[in-house]
């Protein structure tokens, strides 16, 4: 077994670790049936979240369910680890945010799509702080700028019941940042605007009866899993951000190769040294990760994923770890070179010798409403923006 370093050892010795059992209430534990009562004119609509089958014998106390279940001497699985998600509203949903992407040419789309909104007795929220120049356009331009209210600080993102959003998946990471790590997020309808569109499986040509269909309570979901990272300089928290897609440590401009020593659950995993590492989310599994060799992974499965950026060795390989795991990247002391995280692809940050990330999963998920369903779509994606296995069919004999 490798050797740990004393420095390793030590600052090993003074971690904390949270139990995630105790106080994570995590989005494998969100798939159980569960209702919202908060029921008043300032605050969410109630919905009620359950499964297509029924589970209620697989409940343990805290609401989480038992995969696996004692039967006199014998173990056995008591059903999958995950199903498809159903959602229906207990009150009429009155509050939509919608995001749109920077795009001058969306407006009139924007117009329409929000005129039919109003249509509908709905309360329609823009984010102004990001796109303002683009918003006000559309506020002064048409004859809905009275209905139209800014996401601005005298309106908390807790009243709103669901987000619409029209661009591709970098504004669903936009979305991810706006609700931060410590809230929950409301349910999203995206509308394909991107240049990829992997995350968005709705299309604008249905738009007024996919909504209708939302309004009336016909909703899947898929809970996509977020990652809480953690700075921590001179053994003190320093930054902290919410991921949808991955975490990255690389060697930056340094020349060097980058030097991690990586721990699961306290326990010293290896030590990285190569270009960098990935650790990604199963949303993320199609985005870097994908890229570096890592293996797609569909979206409800509760894992994290661990991919090496061209490791200076043939034997290191992509992980995928349960959910429950907590990472620890540390820039040891003997490292030649400094380590640069980003979250996401943003807020870039170094980290220097005896500095360390710790990465968990965030208790609070991101909800994606599907088309079709959460396989459905994703097979459908990875067909149709990836050209999954694509070539032509082979012949049979005549």
């Amino acid at each position: 077994y490798p050797l740990i370093p004393w420095y390793y050892k030590h600052y090993m010795s003074n971690k904390l670790y949270n139990n995630l059992s105790n106080n994570l209430n995590n989005y494998e534990s969100t798939n159980i049936i569960t209702n919202n009562t908060i029921d008043t004119e300032n605050k969410q609509a109630s919905f009620t979240l359950s499964n297509h089958k029924s589970i209620k014998h697989h409940l343990k106390k805290g609401g989480m369910r038992m995969r696996d279940v004692q039967i006199g001497h014998s173990i056995e699985y008591s059903g999958p680890s995950s199903y498809q998600l159903h959602m229906k509203w207990n009150d009429t949903p009155k509050r939509v945010l919608f995001l749109v992407k920077k795009d001058v040419e969306l407006l009139p789309t924007v117009i329409e799509a929000i005129t039919l909104l109003l249509a509908k007795k709905l309360e329609i929220y823009v984010e102004t702080s990001l796109h303002s120049q683009f918003l006000e356009q559309v506020l002064t331009n048409s004859s809905i700028t009275n209905h139209i209210k800014p996401l601005d600080a005298n309106v908390s993102k807790s009243q709103i019941d669901f987000v619409i959003t029209f661009g591709g998946d970098g504004l669903l990471m936009h979305c991810n940042t706006l609700f931060g790590g410590d809230m929950s997020i409301p349910p999203i309808m995206c509308f394909d605007f991107g240049s990829l569109g992997f995350l968005a499986p709705f299309k604008y040509s249905d738009f007024e009866e996919e909504v209708d269909q939302i309004l009336a309570g016909h909703i899947k979901l898929t809970l996509r899993m977020r990652l809480d990272c953690k700075i921590y300089r001179n053994n003190t928290l320093s930054e902290q951000y919410t991921v949808l897609n991955e975490a990255v440590i690389d060697r930056g401009p340094s020349p060097f190769l980058t030097t991690l020593d990586l721990a699961c659950d306290s326990e010293y995993l290896t030590t990285v040294q190569g270009d960098g590492i990935i650790i990604a989310t199963p949303t993320g599994s199609t985005a870097y990760s994908l890229a570096a060799g890592g293996s797609m992974v569909h979206p409800s499965i509760p894992a994290i994923l661990i991919t090496p950026i061209c490791a200076h060795t043939l034997s290191f390989r992509p992980l995928i770890l349960p959910d429950s795991s907590v990472l620890t990247c540390f820039v040891p002391y003997d490292a030649r070179g400094t380590g640069w995280v980003c979250f996401d692809g943003k807020y870039r940050l170094e980290l220097q010798r005896g500095e360390r990330m710790e990465v968990k999963m965030s208790p609070y998920p991101m909800p994606t409403m599907n088309r079709l369903s959460f396989t459905g779509d994703w097979f459908g994606a990875l067909r149709s923006q990836f050209m999954f296995n694509l070539r032509p069919r082979q012949k049979g004999f005549n």
